[in-house]
């Protein structure tokens, strides 16, 4: 895992045609393209799906790209040991010997309201690929 600046976070942005909302907006920081993408993927998961399905699932689609950066619509970075971590920091980038443990945090984190990393995107490094897992995507109790 490497720390990724909010300058070099923005180049990817800008790269994959990506906005963030502004923050008078009170959405969080939510990317979307600024045009429809050429291709949409959903999956949904339900609570009773394995985690090792739900992993497997989630490891296929990361391998799509050689690495992601994680960046979090709301608050701060999750704390994953990098000591690094400072204002500067936008988003950690998951390189490809790191896609398993990605896939795993993603799947296995806590999803309820004001933990930390509780909506997620994971962006390509061009900035093509956007992965959104976010609280809307947790079942229903």
């Amino acid at each position: 895992m490497k720390l990724t600046t909010a300058a070099q976070f923005e180049v990817v942005l800008r790269l994959g045609r990506l906005e963030m909302s502004a923050p008078s907006m009170g959405i969080g920081r939510q990317l979307s393209y600024a045009t429809n993408p050429a291709h949409v993927l959903v999956v949904h998961f339900v609570d009773r799906d394995p985690t090792t399905y739900r992993c497997g699932v989630t490891e296929r689609i990361l391998d799509a790209a050689k690495s992601w950066l994680l960046f979090p619509r709301y608050g701060a970075l999750p704390n994953f040991g990098l000591r690094e971590v400072n204002a500067a920091t936008a988003a950690v980038e998951f390189g490809i010997e790191e896609r398993r443990s990605l896939a795993e945090y993603l799947t296995t984190r806590p999803m309820e309201f004001g933990k930390p990393g509780l909506d997620l995107y994971a962006v390509a490094p061009d900035g093509q690929i956007l992965v959104t897992w976010d609280h809307h995507t947790k079942t229903k109790d």
